[in-house]
């Protein structure tokens, strides 16, 4: 017997049919990621989607309905472990909306001028950051795997980046206090990697974790674990936006949204517990 969710499905908003099975293993594979990096995934669903047939500002729309469903779940769990710093988050969420906001009328903008423009420019915008943001990733493990080599230190021990540390320095007031991370920092650094992140997330439909994670740990210095939860918090609330943004311009095929959720709220399980694996082995 047949399972209707694993069959043919046609999606009316978009007028794409697809195999209910894609979805649901698309939705448990960015839950697995998503509970143990804190990223939304997006950077696999989008493009997955839109090769699946959905249309790039569908695809856009529906990734951010579903990851604000599975945001819900991760963050719960990371709650649970103190690894959500609720303060900055809450920060966060006011450029991180400013952004999204102008990211989102910019594709709108460029689908006016035609479906193909918006499907090249995003996927051209995809392939440039992901490659900057590895580089950049690459040459600060090798620089802190020195520094640490030298002190007789793990990566783990060695502390902030060069760049945080001059981020933590701005005395911009006003100044916040962040207890769970440990440290001090100008808001206005904070608000300014949300709105940039911010503006990613609403052009290229993604929940800006696979750039706020990196941000938060190397521009803000918020401790690794710290950064993971605080960000899924914040994907949580950026994302319920920025489906609410898609779904009144009726670009959020929310059938396939609900089915991806089911497999990503038990893939997120897998994910944060994943996270915990390293205290785990020192205790």
């Amino acid at each position: 017997m047949e399972l209707p969710l694993l069959g043919q499905i046609y999606l009316p908003i978009s007028g794409v049919e697809i195999m209910g099975w894609k979805l649901i293993l698309l939705g448990f594979t960015v839950g697995v990621i998503g509970g143990f990096f804190g990223i939304g995934g997006a950077f696999i669903v989008t493009p997955a989607l839109n090769v699946f047939g959905f249309p790039m500002v569908y695809a856009i729309g529906t990734d951010m309905a579903q990851m604000a469903g599975k945001s819900i779940i991760a963050t719960a769990k990371h709650s649970k472990f103190g690894n959500v710093d609720m303060k900055l988050g809450l920060i966060m969420i006011i450029g991180t909306v400013i952004g999204i906001e102008l990211g989102a009328t910019v594709i709108m903008c460029l689908e006016n001028v035609g479906n193909a423009d918006v499907d090249v420019v995003v996927r051209y915008v995809y392939m440039v950051l992901l490659f900057s943001l590895s580089g950049y990733m690459l040459y600060e493990y090798f620089k802190l795997t020195k520094e640490g080599a030298v002190e007789n230190k793990t990566i783990f021990d060695v502390g902030k980046s060069a760049l945080a540390l001059k981020m933590q320095s701005i005395k911009l007031p006003p100044m916040v206090n962040l207890t769970v991370s440990g440290f001090t920092i100008s808001i206005w650094v904070i608000l300014s990697v949300a709105t940039i992140t911010g503006f990613v997330a609403g052009f290229l439909g993604v929940g800006g974790g696979f750039l706020r994670v990196p941000a938060l740990i190397y521009v803000i210095g918020s401790p690794t674990r710290v950064a993971i939860g605080t960000d899924l918090f914040e994907i949580m609330i950026s994302g319920a936006y920025g489906a609410f943004t898609y779904g009144i311009k009726g670009r959020v095929e929310i059938i396939a949204a609900v089915i991806m959720l089911i497999g990503a709220s038990v893939g997120t399980q897998f994910g944060t517990l994943a996270t915990q694996y390293p205290i785990m082995l020192k205790a």
